[in-house]
């Protein structure tokens, strides 16, 4: 594994849908750009890759939220590197 730097950023460019057509409504979004390597806690990566980021909640109640997010682990062996992070996901209510 390539020494990580400590110091980088990650950014997104989300595409953002609160569909209300349903009988709860629901927020929909994803896609991500990364450098991290274990969410930047192992530091960062000298190249950035483009992974997916997918977030679902739903409404059951005005002031109620149960969402579930997915994030595709960054595979930097694209460049010669063989780094590979796990896939995440977070169940949460709020």
């Amino acid at each position: 594994m390539e020494p990580a730097n400590t110091d980088g950023w990650d950014f997104y460019v989300v595409a953002t849908k609160f569909i209300t057509q349903l009988p709860v409504p629901v927020l929909v979004s994803g896609a991500m750009s990364t450098k991290g390597q274990v969410m930047g806690i192992l530091g960062f990566n000298t190249e950035r890759t483009f992974i997916g980021f997918f977030n679902v909640d739903v409404l059951p109640l005005p002031y109620i939220d149960v969402g579930l997010e997915y994030r595709i682990g960054p595979n930097y062996g694209a460049s010669g590197g063989n780094y590979v992070d796990g896939d995440y996901y977070n169940i949460d209510a709020g």
